[in-house]
């Protein structure tokens, strides 16, 4: 392994959900906090759900990934200004110790860190905040008359998305990725880590568990937790590029 340039950065990238969130899904706990505010409109709700059964046959990308519709109608800014509250009730004491411990072990090593993930836009950035990462990019919702609409817009970060939106996010500048780190748990985060000269599977699925196990990667695991590890199978397997 060649040793570090000082002239070029070194960086650590971390995925959200089920990597840095223990056994969740930031969106999972965001819905479960709404509904304690009696935020939720229900035929937004029931729409979101008419929508993924209806759209399951072409693929998860459009069924799952790009349906927000249950966040139909909320105030942008009203949303934002609970996410300091959402943060220290749902996020913060989910958060894995491991990992937090081992990003600011990062830090002090020079590395910049980045959050890469699927997750909305203001749900990052109370992480970035909280975490004083340097950057991350994720999913953006549209926004009209400064009420959300649901929708997804601009590119999606998952499977080969992310080093799309990591380039993006980089924006040209030059990194030493044989000796930068990034983290993820499932399969489709597999094109990511294989920029990176330290990639390691976090708690991960079947298959990027073999894939890691076959390539000599470093796994942090726990003991298995089922019904969320064969949700994401299913979602993984429905997965079709658009």
């Amino acid at each position: 392994m060649p040793g570090p340039d000082p002239q070029i950065p070194r960086i650590a990238v971390f995925d959200v959900d089920w990597t840095l969130l223990e056994g969740t899904s930031a969106e999972t706990q965001l819905l479960g906090f709404l509904i304690g505010k009696r935020m939720l409109r229900w035929r937004y709700l029931l729409h979101s759900l008419a929508r993924l059964v209806f759209f399951l046959p072409l693929g998860v990308n459009r069924a799952v990934l790009k349906n927000r519709y249950y966040m139909r109608g909320i105030p942008v800014e009203s949303i934002r200004g609970l996410m300091p509250e959402f943060f220290d009730a749902r996020l913060g004491p989910r958060l894995s110790r491991t990992l937090v411990q081992r990003m600011e072990d990062l830090k002090k090593q020079g590395c910049r860190i980045y959050l890469v993930s699927g997750t909305l836009d203001f749900i990052l950035d109370i992480l970035i905040r909280k975490l004083g990462a340097d950057g991350g990019l994720c999913s953006r919702l549209e926004v009209k008359d400064g009420k959300l609409t649901g929708k997804i817009i601009g590119p999606y970060p998952y499977y080969k998305g992310k080093i799309t939106i990591l380039n993006e996010l980089l924006g040209g500048r030059a990194v030493d990725f044989p000796n930068s780190v990034a983290f993820g748990d499932t399969w489709a985060d597999i094109p990511l880590l294989s920029l990176f000269g330290h990639p390691v599977a976090v708690h991960p699925d079947f298959f990027l568990k073999w894939h890691a196990r076959a390539r000599g990667w470093e796994i942090v695991s726990r003991k298995a937790v089922y019904g969320p590890w064969l949700m994401r199978f299913w979602l993984n397997h429905l997965y079709r590029r658009p």
